[in-house]
Parts: structure tokens; C-alpha cells; sequence
């Protein structure tokens, strides 16, 4: 006598409950494979694709013997939770960076992270999406280890021979949809993007092992002259300003150009009425829409400086830097960096004479969401503590300016500068813009703000200069890197402007092989320099019989 199964099972005994559970594993097995990992690809038809990689999972799962098969599907669900982990972190880096994520190079970023939010949207909120962000890990863990049961589940009272020949079918079914050129979507029916962005993670990890040993031979590579160093700037005043997220797109951008234009103009006119010229160009950042220091590094030290790696192989060198290079020549050397707020080791390893950090300004007024002051008291200050002593040698100052880092809001108000004082006048009267919280719930605003505080860094530049009629001082301006993706709009393109502002016109005539565009406002066709090559054009032309070096190329994750 045949037993004949009741409505609620399926054949060999499987309920119906039991395949529909299956099949709900599968699917959602399916879009975990297809999940893209970069954010160029989130689109719909990148989800309706079938992946290769799934028919090999269940090969994985069921052609292991009965006894192993629990431990397979525990490997199997650590192997795909890690592989959805990585992909969110690398779409997370790419919306902010524009680079792949490295594990070795960007994991410590997550308290900056996590500061940078806590301004944008405030401690509360901050402290609840990482809440909900551990929540979110623990379902998806419990949903990706409950869909692997479903499917062993249903598929275990069947003859494991038929199950592997299944996952057999599936791939040759696959390579015939592939061959053929089957599309859904507009997207190719079958995809391996997982295996591919393993395989890409794989190699982007050894390359950049890899890149490190040839970097630490060119941490090697550097013997500049000492005598006649730097003679051709004089004994003037030096000033390096990195100006933060200030990218080619706040002048090229025309939305961002329609605020910018006028006020690099208005430089131009200031400038010539203090009796001071500029000379503009384009250099290509190490880094996008982050991690500053890179750049500050990459410009110094003349290696192109693009992951932690790097840098702190670069600190552990002690590498002679441009800061060097000025001592050498008869400059004291100073720091300005409002934005470090705790201790800084790195100092020792850049080798400044001083460091005046955020504690070390003095400013008593308040502080400006993340940003600890207004860039205008910052300038304020290396006036009152460095540039307004008498009897000093020349001094080279690194100045960071942080008003237009992220979130972009409050913006400060431009003051008087004989009423700066200690900074008690950057009051509640002296802030510009909404709350962040309001500003970073829409994009357009959010880029509105960005380019207001471009602006505002712009004005205090030009203002700052102005006051300076009577001194003679070189001043170079650069951008640090772009602003993030989604604020720079064109990706591929990390180039920052340049200006170096003079009165001696011999430094202006020494630069004239340059090819820079006269003014604040570089030509689009303007030379665009790595970041790393403009230390040694500074040493090249400003110190006589000295030959220009090509800066050595190449980077993290480099083949």
C-alpha cells in the first residue's frame, strides 16, 4: 500500500511550510550574493541577477558527509555574514572617500567617525544609530544563519546526491544564461560580484604590504643640499595654509562657482591694493573627502602619502619634511592646528619648533559645532603669538584651517579684526545657519552650507592679507582634498586649488616657468602637480644650482 502525503507535506515527507522556508532562504541567500559593494552599482537591476556562487554553496553544504554538515553551515554563515560586512563598509567608504575599504587602513577611523556624526546630528541621535546599527548586525546575522537552516532544512530528507546534482544543473544552467548573454534588467542574468570583490579585496590588502616595502626605499631617498637652501625666498615670512575640503569643484562646480567667483575677485582686488600678487594652479590630493592628514603629509614630505600605512611608516622614518627644510635654511617653524584638541605624538616625528594646538590659542569664546574656533581668531592668534614679536628669525607656520570641515553649520560672521581679542566676540550673535541635524537632512542643503563656509574661509583669507600691507610675507593656500562624494559631485578628479601669494616679485618671476595662472582663480587648463611634487619645485626654484626631482609615484594598493 503507497502512503500518500497530506496537504501539508510535500514529497519524501517535507511539509509545505518546511519548502516554502527554503525557498524564502534562498532567495534570501540570492540578494545577499548580489548586493553591490560599490555605489555605483546600487541600482534595481543589479538585484535581479542570479549569482554563481550560490549553486556552490549548497555544493559546500550537502556533498560534505551527514556528520560534517552542521559545521559547514556554521563556516558557510560566518564566511557570507563577514562578506556582507565588508561590502557595507565598502560601500560606506566609497560614499565618503571614493576609495575601496581597506580593513588595514581605514578601521581606525571609526572614532572620527563617530565624533564627525555626533556633530552633525548631536550625541542623542549618534548614540541611537550605533544602537541601531549593532541591532541591524544582529538581525541580519540571524536572519543569514536562519536562512541557511531553512534551506538544509528542506533540502536534507532528499537524497544528497540529488541536492549536488541540483547545485550542478544550476551551474551549467547558469553558464548557458552567461554564454548566451540573457539580460534582466538591462543586467547581465548571472553575476559573480562577491567573488569578485573578494578577489579585489584580496589583492588591494597585498598590494598595499606590497607598496610598503617599496615606500620605505624611497623614505631612504632624499639628500637636498644644505647650503644656499631656500635662499631665494629671502628671510621672508612663510605660511602654509591647508584650507579644509577645499576641492576644485567649490571654483568649477557652477553652483558652487556663482558664490566663489566673486569672492576670489574680490581677493584679486585686495590683494593689489595691498601690493601683494597670486599665482594659482591645481594639485592632485593623496586623499578624497578625508582623512586631511594625509595631504598635509603627502605635501611635506614629498611622497605621495594615501593610507595610514604609509603614514605612519612615514613618522617612524623621521623622514626630513619641508619643516626640515626651512629649520635648515634659518626658519623657526611653527604649527597652528586648532583641530587637535588632545594630545598629538606625531608632532615630534614632523618637527616643529612649536605647536600651538587647540588649548594652546586661547580662545574663550564658543565653539563652532566640531570646529573648536573660527578660523579668523586661528589667523588672530598666529598673529598675536608668533608673527607680531620683535627681533625673531623668519618663521615657516603650517596653518590648519578647519571652519569648512564637515558638518558645514554654524558658519561664523566675519568680525573686526582690532575687536578679536581672546575670541569672547564669537557669541551666539556670530553664528550663521541652522542646527546640524536640520541642514543634514537634505542634500541641497547640505551642499549649500558646504560652499558658505568655502566663502567665509575665502573672505578671512583676503581680509587677513589685506591687514598685512606692510609685511613681507609668502603665503601659500591649498586645499586639502575634495569635500565627500556626494558634495564634489565629479569623483574622479581629487585635484585641490593652489595660490601663492607675494609681494617680492622676484619669488613671482622665479615661479614664472611654472606655467600658473595669474590670480586667485586658476585657469581649468592651469598645470596639475601631484601633491607631492610641489616640495621639491619650492626646493628646486628657490635654491640656486639645485635640479628639479620627479616625486617618486605610486600609493597604497598600487600594483
Amino acid at each position: 500500500m503507497t502512503n500518500v502525503p497530506t496537504s501539508g507535506e510535500g514529497c519524501r515527507g517535507v511539509s509545505l511550510r518546511t519548502m516554502a522556508g527554503g525557498i524564502a532562504g534562498l532567495a534570501v541567500l540570492c540578494l545577499l550574493l548580489v548586493l553591490p559593494a560599490y555605489t555605483d552599482e546600487l541600482s534595481v537591476g543589479k538585484f535581479f541577477r542570479l549569482p554563481v556562487e550560490l549553486p556552490v554553496l549548497l555544493l559546500v553544504l550537502f556533498a560534505v558527509p551527514a556528520g560534517a554538515r552542521p559545521w559547514a553551515r556554521r563556516a558557510v554563515a560566518l564566511c557570507l555574514g563577514v562578506l556582507v560586512a565588508l561590502k557595507v563598509a565598502n560601500l560606506a567608504v566609497f560614499a565618503i572617500y571614493a576609495r575601496p575599504f581597506n580593513a588595514f587602513l581605514h578601521l581606525h577611523l571609526v572614532p572620527a567617525g563617530v565624533q564627525l556624526l555626533s556633530g552633525a546630528v548631536g550625541p542623542v541621535l549618534t548614540s541611537l544609530a550605533i544602537i541601531a546599527a549593532f541591532a541591524l548586525l544582529s538581525l541580519v546575522g540571524a536572519i543569514l544563519f536562519g536562512s541557511l537552516r531553512a534551506v538544509v532544512a528542506a533540502f536534507e530528507p532528499w537524497r544528497p546526491r540529488l541536492a549536488v546534482a541540483t547545485a550542478v544543473f544550476l551551474l551549467v544552467g547558469y553558464g548557458i544564461l552567461d554564454v548566451a548573454d540573457v539580460r534582466a534588467q538591462g543586467e547581465a542574468t548571472t553575476t559573480a560580484t562577491s567573488s569578485s570583490f573578494v578577489r579585489d579585496q584580496l589583492q588591494w590588502h597585498w598590494q598595499t604590504f606590497r607598496d610598503l616595502e617599496r615606500f620605505r626605499a624611497d623614505l631612504a631617498a632624499d639628500d637636498q643640499p644644505s647650503d644656499r637652501l631656500l635662499s631665494g625666498l629671502g628671510k621672508t615670512d612663510v605660511l602654509l595654509v591647508f584650507v579644509e575640503s577645499y576641492g576644485r569643484t567649490a571654483i568649477e562646480t557652477p553652483s558652487y562657482a556663482a558664490v566663489t567667483g566673486p569672492t576670489l575677485l574680490r581677493f584679486d582686488a585686495e590683494l593689489k591694493k595691498a601690493g601683494f600678487e597670486a599665482r594659482s594652479a591645481w594639485l592632485a590630493s593623496s586623499t578624497f573627502g578625508g582623512q586631511s592628514w594625509l595631504a598635509h603629509s603627502t605635501l611635506l614630505s614629498g611622497l605621495r602619502i594615501d593610507g595610514q600605512g604609509r603614514y605612519d611608516a612615514l613618522l617612524l622614518a623621521r623622514r626630513r619634511l619641508l619643516i626640515h627644510d626651512f629649520q635648515r635654511a634659518g626658519w623657526s617653524t611653527v604649527a597652528v592646528v586648532p583641530g587637535i584638541t588632545a594630545a598629538w605624538p606625531d608632532a615630534q616625528s614632523f618637527g616643529y619648533e612649536r605647536v600651538h594646538a587647540a588649548a594652546d590659542l586661547g580662545y574663550a569664546g564658543l565653539p563652532f559645532g566640531w570646529i573648536s574656533m573660527p578660523d579668523q581668531y586661528t589667523l588672530a592668534a598666529l598673529d598675536r603669538l608668533e608673527l607680531g614679536a620683535t627681533n625673531r628669525p623668519p618663521i615657516m607656520a603650517t596653518v590648519v584651517l578647519i571652519s569648512s570641515h564637515a558638518p558645514w553649520t554654524p558658519i561664523p560672521v566675519l568680525a573686526p579684526w582690532e575687536q578679536i581679542g581672546d575670541g569672547a566676540i564669537f557669541g551666539p550673535t556670530m553664528r550663521t545657519g541652522d542646527a546640524p541635524e536640520v541642514v543634514w537632512a537634505d542634500a541641497e542643503t547640505i551642499r549649500a552650507q558646504y560652499i558658505r563656509s568655502i566663502d567665509y574661509v575665502l573672505q578671512t583669507l583676503a581680509t587677513y592679507v589685506a591687514k598685512h600691507t606692510n609685511d613681507d610675507m609668502l603665503m601659500i593656500v591649498v586645499g586639502d582634498h575634495q569635500p565627500m562624494p556626494f558634495v564634489a559631485g565629479d569623483t574622479s578628479r581629487p585635484d585641490v586649488p593652489v595660490h601663492i601669494i607675494a609681494r617680492d616679485r622676484s619669488v613671482l618671476a622665479a615661479m614664472e616657468d611654472w606655467g600658473w595662472t595669474s590670480g586667485m582663480t586658476p585657469n581649468p587648463a592651469a598645470p596639475t602637480w601631484p601633491m607631492e611634487a610641489l616640495r621639491g619645485r619650492l626646493l628646486a626654484t628657490f635654491t640656486p644650482d639645485m635640479a628639479t626631482a620627479a616625486a617618486p609615484s605610486g600609493g597604497e594598493g598600487s600594483p
